[in-house]
């Protein structure tokens, strides 16, 4: 899907397998000299909200990890004690 936000300028929204969008483009506009002129609020929240997720997708897979580790270490403490070590 492509939203036009300004003549000749559109922003691409890509659906990712977790939900997240994913946003191509520049997060402003440009004049024809190549300063920016305005900002799209809309890409910007895109943009933080994949970020965002990324992230948040990252510490639950940690979480998950330490939860793993944890449940090992126990596993191994007990077998230790068990043979009085």
């Amino acid at each position: 899907m492509a939203l036009s936000f300004l003549p000749g300028y559109s922003v691409k929204f890509t659906k990712r397998f977790n939900g997240a969008c994913c946003v191509e483009g520049t997060p402003g506009a440009r004049d024809d000299e190549g300063r920016p002129y305005t900002v799209r609020y809309e890409a910007v929240n895109a943009m933080l909200l994949n970020e965002f997720l990324k992230e948040h997708k990252k510490v639950e897979e940690q979480a998950s990890k330490i939860e793993r580790l944890e449940a090992a270490l126990e596993k191994m403490s007990g077998r230790l004690d068990a043979k009085g070590l």
